[in-house]
């Protein structure tokens, strides 16, 4: 039982993380087989993670053809950034409104993400990039809104590496548009905070137009 969790979960960070991000699969059909070859396990987990990425609407099966790779739906990709807006908004409101100060830990991480080499893989930066905002939501101690956070996260992997790909700097953007985030906080001015907050995330939506 645990080998097959186990198996499931390779095979769902291999097709989220190797090849939902390769712009080349946009529009295919995965190959079962060929996914599990490579892993060296069964047939069974792949299929569990395509059932994973399909309730995430990553793909979509297709009755008697497989798992289809589908293209970004920009619709989506803007319902999914205004729910990370909402999410991070209130985030910041509760912060600041309990004395609470998220800054060390998300400084924390963007100096990781000034570290992070320029050849790094852009799933590494994504990731970088997810911990930074992870950690404000943590801050607040509110296990339901971390969980619908989390429930983006596969969504925000991908759609970030989308951005990577058709803007060559958006990674040198991000890190100033992190410390933004950060200058604003440190006025504690909740109205300077959301627009830091909206302004990053606005920048990431105007990549896919």
């Amino acid at each position: 039982m645990q080998k097959n969790h186990s198996g499931r979960e390779r095979a769902y960070a291999h097709i989220r993380n190797v090849i939902l991000t390769d712009p080349a699969m946009i529009g295919t059909f995965l190959n079962e087989r060929k996914i599990a070859e490579t892993l060296e396990i069964s047939r069974t987990p792949v299929r569990e993670a395509l059932l994973i990425l399909a309730s995430e609407e990553l793909i979509t099966l297709m009755p008697n053809r497989g798992a289809f790779v589908t293209p970004p739906d920009l619709r989506k990709i803007t319902q999914l950034l205004q729910a990370r807006g909402m999410i991070e908004v209130w985030s910041a409101q509760y912060c600041l409104q309990h004395d609470i100060d998220p800054t060390a830990a998300m400084r924390k991480e963007l100096e990781k993400q000034h570290a992070l080499p320029a050849d790094t893989s852009f799933i590494t930066f994504i990731e970088h990039d997810t911990a930074f905002h992870r950690t404000l939501i943590q801050a607040t101690g509110n296990t339901i809104v971390q969980q619908m956070y989390e429930s983006l996260h596969a969504r925000h992997v991908i759609f970030g590496v989308y951005a990577m790909r058709n803007m060559t700097e958006r990674n040198i953007q991000v890190l100033q548009e992190h410390q933004d985030i950060l200058d604003a906080f440190a006025t504690r001015d909740l109205h300077q905070v959301r627009t830091a907050i909206l302004k990053h995330l606005e920048k990431t939506g105007e990549t896919f137009r």
